[in-house]
């Protein structure tokens, strides 16, 4: 893929292979032109496009965005189901990104990370790195989201704080209010359904706070 711009011009008074924002550039192209790309089939694939002018100059893009305010910033659409233009990015940090993150086929509630159970209530729950943090049942999506919503926000400036919501969310819910955990008579059972039905064995607790470490620590996908 061409790059459209000479090397030796400066923008923002730095030539382009040394400035902040080129890779932000390339990488947004590649994602969305090459079809080479792991990520192509989420954007190209998808008919995420870039617009012309900021596809064929480097410089036309870092002026219309220019630097992120802080180094946790990186570029977000605002509406995830348009292309890369002006009037769709901004600078976003992680927390804002998780909270415009596009909901997928599979979702039932319309609200990402929502999950609505055969009883009613509604799980909430963060996926990160792998890993998946459960944040508890609730009675209403409005309940759900509020709590996911203020999660989110701490775990990006106090993971340490942010964990606490998962024990303090379920001591609060009837039994554990966590899918995967069984309170019995001499602690906690982890276990959880895999997507081929079969149940997994995921170790045993004295407390809920070790129960909730097994499940965190399983890297696979559950029902």
């Amino acid at each position: 893929m061409k790059k459209y711009h000479p090397r030796l011009k400066p923008v923002h008074g730095v030539t382009v292979i040394n400035h902040p924002l080129y890779n932000v550039w390339a990488h947004m192209r590649y994602r969305c032109e090459d079809e080479n790309n792991s990520a192509y089939h989420n954007y190209g694939g998808r008919g995420i496009k870039v617009c012309e002018e900021w596809s064929k100059s480097f410089e036309s893009f870092a002026l219309d965005m220019g630097l992120p305010p802080t180094p946790e910033h990186t570029l977000d659409r605002k509406n995830n189901n348009l292309g890369y233009n002006k009037e769709n990015c901004r600078w976003a940090t992680r927390t804002e990104q998780c909270l415009n993150r596009r909901t997928f086929k599979n979702n039932t509630t319309g609200e990402t990370g929502i999950v609505k159970k055969q009883n009613g209530k509604f799980i909430a729950r963060y996926d990160e790195n792998g890993k998946r943090y459960n944040l508890g049942s609730f009675n209403t999506i409005e309940e759900a989201v509020s709590y996911r919503t203020e999660f989110l926000k701490l775990f990006e400036s106090n993971k340490e704080e942010a964990l606490k919501m998962t024990e303090r969310r379920a001591r609060l819910d009837s039994q554990t209010g966590i899918k995967g955990i069984t309170k019995n008579s001499d602690g906690y059972l982890v276990r959880v359904t895999l997507l081929d039905k079969t149940r997994k064995y995921l170790g045993f607790s004295k407390t809920l706070e070790g129960a909730i470490e097994k499940l965190n620590a399983f890297n696979g996908e559950y029902k």
